[in-house]
Formats: structure tokens, C-alpha cells, sequence
């Protein structure tokens, strides 16, 4: 699911990237609805990315992954954050 090696990830990357997916640990942005005020998190330890399913009106279903596991996992996050997108030509 995620790139191999250390070039992005911290060097306890855990990865085989058997489906070619290819993450990358650019991890998230927080507090994006205020302007000027952004902090990023996770960057180099976790690829955080939006799902198509709302999960109320301020919440969207998410799936991370991080540096130390090679399965994605699903959450919930605050649509006002920054995650990344990853997009299927049809």
C-alpha cells in the first residue's frame, strides 16, 4: 500500500507495496478553515487520505496508514482538515 525504502518515510518503514499503490507519508493539515492558520502533522510517519463516504455533515470517512504497519486502517476525520486525495482515471 505504501512506497518502500526511507526516501519519504521514517527509517522504521514497514512496506511492500505489493498493490502498487504507492502512499506517501504526507501526513495532514490541521485548522485549514482559519485563514493563516495551518499546521501539518504526521508528515514522514503517516499518508492520511479522504474516502467518498460522509460521515455526518462536518465529519468524512478516512484511511491511514503508518511508517511501523503495512494495513490501512479507517477513521473518521473533520472535513475543515487537509488530507490527500488520490484519483482513478475511469
Amino acid at each position: 500500500m505504501k512506497e518502500t525504502g526511507n526516501k519519504h518515510w521514517k527509517a522504521e518503514n514497514i512496506a511492500t507495496n505489493e498493490t502498487g499503490f504507492t502512499a506517501i507519508p504526507a501526513g495532514y493539515a490541521t485548522n485549514i478553515a482559519y485563514a493563516g492558520m495551518k499546521n501539518f502533522e504526521a508528515v514522514g510517519t503517516g499518508a492520511y487520505f479522504w474516502q467518498k463516504d460522509n460521515f455526518g455533515s462536518q465529519t468524512a470517512v478516512t484511511v491511514y496508514v503508518w511508517y511501523n504497519t503495512t494495513k490501512m486502517s479507517r477513521s473518521t476525520g473533520m472535513k475543515y482538515q487537509g488530507l490527500s486525495v488520490r484519483c482513478v482515471k475511469d
